[in-house]
């Protein structure tokens, strides 16, 4: 009986999923124990390692509720009883509640493994003044620190996180969403200004931006912050529009953002690729946009001024780019943002503002 409850609950498990094997990792906070315990249960089905993950989880973080419910389950298994499988079409009063962690689970699960080795389709060159860069990878409710290494984006750490209540693509204030796209982080929020609400502390995007502004999107109060005490995170879709970290992770992240130049960029997906096709990927684009990156010419005293290229961003891969340029004029240095977007086989240029980094 203890066997064939342990082989349900394994399929059970496997049926939501689907990991790799992990490298590296900073540190061991909750999030890569849970995935590490599921790993060990899905790849191996070695129930005693994944029991020591996910306990060691539960009693590290004692109000990280998937933990708790996972170990639940595992032990309910373990001693040869059957564990309720629990669909979203059946779910009611506390049988919601484990669908919403399985769909918790199944997003930490889902994160991409073996990153340092990969670069990021969505960032194709960081500029030089820029030490780290957040993607936020919207579909997998994921944010990934990138350290600047030579302009190529690479890979740090990963923590899980919570959006919108309604998602991303914030249009005015109020509507419950997440941004999209390019944001510098700024300032830590002053503790005397948070409520235990906040957690450990938070830090201040600059939404809306100068094309937020020209496409009439309206919010404000758009932080990375961290949960309460009470609880180790929110559920995946939780937030008023924020970027919500847990309170270790957000000390991470905080220690990171001192002193250091760090933008945030919100994306539907994130794409992961081999260095040597991110490194091709760029040059297509590169390629493919030369010719419109001399249009519009900044012409002083009757010269022709050069716009170097500081940085490229690719939010949505395929269909838009996000250029940083620098105007040298001896006497300061302007920079200017450029959001291009392809129509067909040809590239338009959708708006362009001078910005501060």
């Amino acid at each position: 009986m203890k066997l064939s409850c342990l082989n349900r609950y394994l399929v059970f498990v496997s049926s939501f999923i689907t990991l790799s094997t992990f490298s590296s990792v900073i540190y061991a906070n909750g999030d890569y124990l849970i995935r590490q315990g599921l790993q060990e249960l899905v790849q191996r089905a070695n129930f005693d390692k994944a029991e020591e993950f996910i306990t060691r989880a539960s009693k590290e973080h004692p109000n990280f509720k998937l933990a708790k419910f996972l170990e639940a389950e595992l032990y309910t298994a373990m001693l040869g009883k059957e564990v309720a499988v629990r669909e979203k079409s059946i779910a009611v009063d506390a049988d919601s509640i484990s669908y919403d962690l399985l769909e918790e689970a199944k997003l930490r699960s889902s994160a991409p493994s073996n990153l340092a080795q990969l670069r990021p389709l969505q960032i194709l060159k960081m500029p030089p003044n820029m030490d780290f860069m957040i993607l936020v990878d919207a579909s997998l409710h994921r944010a990934y620190v990138l350290k600047n290494q030579n302009g190529e984006p690479v890979w740090v750490h990963d923590f899980f996180i919570t959006l919108g209540k309604l998602g991303i693509g914030k249009q005015k204030e109020g509507d419950q969403k997440t941004p999209l796209g390019l944001y510098q982080v700024g300032d830590e929020v002053s503790k005397k200004n948070l409520t235990p609400f906040y957690g450990v502390g938070a830090l201040r995007l600059n939404f809306p931006n100068s094309f937020d502004k020209h496409a009439e999107r309206s919010g404000s109060g758009i932080w990375l912050h961290g949960v309460p005490q009470t609880t180790y995170n929110r559920p995946p879709k939780a937030s008023d529009g924020c970027i919500v970290f847990a309170n270790d992770d957000l000390k991470q992240l905080i220690r990171i953002a001192q002193g250091a130049n760090i933008n945030v960029l919100v994306s539907t997906s994130v794409k992961w690729l081999p260095r040597t096709d991110w490194q091709n990927r760029y040059k297509k684009v590169m390629d493919d946009m030369s010719d419109y990156l001399t249009m519009n010419p900044i012409i002083k005293n009757n010269k022709v001024l050069k716009k170097d290229l500081i940085a490229v961003y690719a939010p949505e891969s395929e269909t838009s780019v996000i250029v940083d340029r620098g105007l040298n004029n001896m006497k300061n240095y302007q920079r200017f943002r450029e959001y291009w977007e392809k129509k067909g086989t040809a590239w338009q240029l959708k708006f362009e503002s001078e910005f501060k980094s």
